[in-house]
């Protein structure tokens, strides 16, 4: 009984058949059961193959055997694109042995031309059974594509609970996208927080470069939402099409890696197939993953780091310690050798032949006062006299000796912010920060380069300093020295600033130079930072803390002889040697000098002096009594006594984290006798203290 023609069944049959006629008698029983057929009929395998690759078939109908074909290679070419779509052989005449051979290659049914009543029964059953057998397929398709995914998800989550580095641990996760997905390439960024620029960590596929072939993460990244296509041609967010095309590109999958609102990078993949409708929803867990990941291993390499910097300070600290004390007693016996030299050189004739052997002996002295100054301020322990500085007047003013010291064949550029703010700074150790780097850089260029000087504001918040770990937020004076030297590799930049760590050859540096800068900066309140590549140079950046100071002009340097005097100087100095030149050196000066080795001995000998005392020169660090509380109690019987301070580091008597309180008199050990006198005159000259 045939159906109304509203009520016809749609339906697309491609016919394997020579003869027209047989054909149309085929259709014309398709239309009495109701189904309103869209036909093809071919004769040839190319016509067939042509037929499958153009149109989906409902079903396929071939003859056993035709001239130029036959019903089993139109089966075996349906069967190689598609294995549900029912075929159902109708022939003239068959054997019994030939249908079953036909049944086993993939056909569905086999009748004869003679008997097309069986037609219609087969092809509704077979259409019944194809929708059976294709929700079956999909089932078992999806549930190995859900395995497949499970699988990949695990993976990803292993490599993401490893040891390892961040990007080793990301290139495995890229890895296990590659082998699970079956894509040609797949690849994952991270943004760096401070520059917002995506770098790329991981790469797996047909690339293993860092640098991709597209620019499709910007946007993602930008619109924080994945994109997928399985048309990457003709997608006008796949930016170079050329590529895609010639490499045969079908898919594009790209997701962002978000955690709590941040971008944190991103990942992506191609592939030359559709990707399953699957994979979206598996992609995204992955993302989230990888996030997650990433968060957890930046906090670990945080940790790492932080600890390996607390480590390092620790290390630093005791180094500094110990050398610290040391340059204490060196300089009580510095300041003995220089100042009995100089006393020494006074006394001999001018053709004496005694005087190159005491200038030698003085020379030796002053090179030792010199290491003994880079030991305390490595160590943090030498008293900075701190001043509103332009750094641009600093510059310029080292500008001269540069040139001298780092040779004609290294060019010296300047480049300074005219805007430049102030810092709060010892002026003579900013010069030694420049020097030192300037002799670093001149070493690390032996056939010439270029040294630029750099001064700039640089503002820093939270979210910079976030990946640079020494710093914090705020204003700050940045000063860069950079060379076009030899550079560093990631282990000599590790050590850079250890005492006496030295990559020069024996006898060619002291290891001192960078533990000094160090130490200066950390001890003027900044932070220090160095880029470097092996050949392609180096560039320290230094950070010192703005301040809203106008700055202070430059004291001209002393040059006359110092003036003498006739007041009287009460020397407390425990070292019995320093004690007894630095009285010498006054009292050539024309000073009444009183002496005592401690701060109860001082206190008697100031009670039983009858005459004034206008001067106390204490050492800071004695058994009993202190310097300071020696001055406080003296000061107190003799309102009208000034006092200088001596010593040979920054003691917490007189300064604070390496700062002179305001007020204090104060002269460094060593010291020479005529470096002695003028700061004795100029104290004694100074007006009284409000």
């Amino acid at each position: 009984m045939s159906l109304s023609l509203s009520m016809r069944v749609p339906l697309r049959v491609l016919i394997a058949e020579d003869s027209e006629d047989d054909a149309r008698l085929l259709l014309r029983e398709l239309q009495r059961a109701g189904y309103e057929p869209t036909f093809e009929r071919v004769d040839t395998p190319a016509a067939m193959t042509s037929a499958l690759e153009r149109h989906a078939w409902d079903l396929v109908i071939g003859d056993y055997s035709m001239p130029a074909f036959s019903g089993p290679a139109a089966l075996a070419l349906l069967r190689a694109r598609d294995l549900d779509t029912p075929f159902i052989f109708v022939s003239g005449t068959i054997g019994e042995d030939v249908a079953v051979e036909a049944m086993k290659a993939g056909a569905q049914d086999f009748l004869t031309k003679g008997n097309l009543r069986r037609l219609i029964p087969a092809v509704q059953r077979e259409l019944r059974d194809t929708e059976v057998r294709r929700e079956r397929r999909r089932a078992q398709t999806a549930l190995l594509e859900r395995a497949r995914l499970a699988e990949l998800t695990s993976e990803v989550g292993s490599a993401l609970t490893r040891g390892e580095g961040l990007r080793e641990t990301l290139q495995l996760c890229a890895e296990a996208l590659v082998r699970h997905l079956d894509v040609a390439l797949a690849r994952i960024w991270i943004l760096h927080e401070a520059t917002g620029i995506l770098e790329l960590q991981a790469s797996a596929g047909m690339y293993t470069q860092v640098d991709g072939p597209h620019n499709k993460i910007g946007l993602i990244a930008q619109q924080r939402r994945p994109h997928l296509t399985n048309q990457v041609v003709g997608d006008p967010q796949v930016l170079d099409q050329e590529w895609a095309e010639r490499e045969g590109m079908v898919a594009f999958a790209g997701y962002p890696l978000v955690v709590q609102e941040r971008v944190l990078g991103i990942m992506a993949m191609f592939a030359r197939h559709a990707l399953s409708e699957f994979v979206p929803k598996a992609l995204a867990s992955v993302a989230s993953a990888l996030a997650v990941g990433i968060e957890r291993k930046r906090t670990e390499e945080a940790l790492r780091s932080s600890e390996e910097r607390l480590r390092q300070a620790q290390k630093m600290e005791a180094v500094g310690r110990l050398a610290g004390g040391v340059a204490h007693d060196f300089n009580n016996l510095l300041t003995v050798i220089t100042s009995y030299s100089v006393l020494l050189l006074e006394d001999l004739g001018a053709d004496d032949p005694k005087r190159d052997d005491v200038d030698q002996i003085r020379k030796a002295a002053e090179g030792a006062a010199a290491l003994t100054r880079q030991l305390l301020a490595f160590s943090r322990q030498q008293v900075l006299q701190p001043k509103a500085l332009d750094l641009k007047a600093t510059v310029a003013g080292t500008d001269k000796l540069l040139k001298r010291l780092i040779g004609e064949d290294i060019r010296l550029t300047t480049v300074l912010a005219p805007d430049l703010g102030v810092v709060k700074a010892d002026p003579g150790q900013i010069e030694q920060i420049i020097m030192n780097l300037a002799v670093n850089a001149r070493d690390a260029m032996p056939t010439g380069g270029r040294l630029t000087i750099e001064a700039a504001n640089v503002d820093m918040d939270a979210a910079y300093v976030r990946g640079h770990g020494p710093a914090s937020p705020g204003r700050y004076v940045m000063l860069a020295i950079s060379d076009t030297g030899i550079g560093m590799d990631e282990p000599t930049k590790a050590r850079i600033f250890e005492p006496f760590f030295t990559t020069k050859e024996a006898g060619k540096g002291t290891g001192l130079g960078l533990a000094t800068v160090y130490g200066i900066v950390k001890q003027s309140g900044g932070f220090i930072w160095v880029y470097s590549e092996p050949n392609h140079g180096t560039s320290f950046k230094v950070y010192l803390p703005r301040v809203d100071e106008p700055a202070e002009p430059t004291a001209p340097t002393a040059t006359a002889e110092p003036a003498r005097g006739t007041e009287t100087v009460l020397v407390v100095e425990d070292a019995a040697s320093v004690r007894m030149v630095t009285r010498q050196v006054l009292e050539r000066y024309g000073y009444a000098v009183l002496e005592a080795p401690n701060g109860d001995t001082a206190l008697r000998l100031a009670a039983k002096h009858h005459g004034p005392i206008h001067l106390l020169l204490t050492d800071v660090v004695m058994p009993g009594l202190s310097g300071r509380q020696l001055a406080e109690q003296l000061v107190r019987l003799r309102p009208d006594m000034k006092v200088l301070y001596a010593s040979g580091y920054a003691d917490q008597a007189i300064v604070h984290h390496g700062i002179l309180e305001s007020g204090i008199a104060y002269i460094q050990k060593p010291f020479t006798p005529e470096g002695l006198a003028r700061r004795v005159r100029q104290v004694l000259d100074s007006a009284p203290a409000a």
